[in-house]
């Protein structure tokens, strides 16, 4: 399994890690591993999507549209962390099929400071308030 889900701050922001050689079924996985996480969160939840130990992709751009997956209504933003420019072209580009609000950041602490200004109810959760 080439990607995990887990919460960073429950129940608000799940953090969600691509590693290696990202394909098809990964995606689609993780995409259905997080609707079983969404069940526990409060809306709306807001992601991290970590590229940062990817590798390689294993699509090519013909294959983005048979990956772009359903978007869940609880999810707020997407805060897609890639330092590769490659990765962040086809991120870019999956989300966007996909229809989901998302910027695209170098390093967590970026992603993370532009959720908190999107969404300034996250700062308690962050707090542990």
């Amino acid at each position: 399994m080439g990607y995990s889900v887990t919460w960073l701050y429950p129940p608000r922001l799940i953090l969600i890690q691509y590693l290696d050689r990202v394909v098809s079924t990964d995606i689609h996985g993780q995409t259905d591993l997080l609707g079983e996480f969404l069940k526990d969160g409060a809306a709306p939840v807001h992601l991290i999507v970590d590229l940062s130990d990817v590798k390689e992709i294993g699509l090519g751009l013909g294959d983005l549209k048979s990956v772009a997956v359903k978007t869940y209504d609880q999810v707020g933003w997407m805060a897609v962390v890639a330092p590769n420019p490659v990765f962040r072209f086809f991120a870019s580009i999956g989300i966007q099929m996909s229809r989901g609000k998302y910027r695209i950041f170098a390093n967590h602490d970026e992603a993370i400071k532009f959720l908190v200004e999107q969404d300034p109810t996250l700062e308690t959760v962050l707090s542990g308030k």
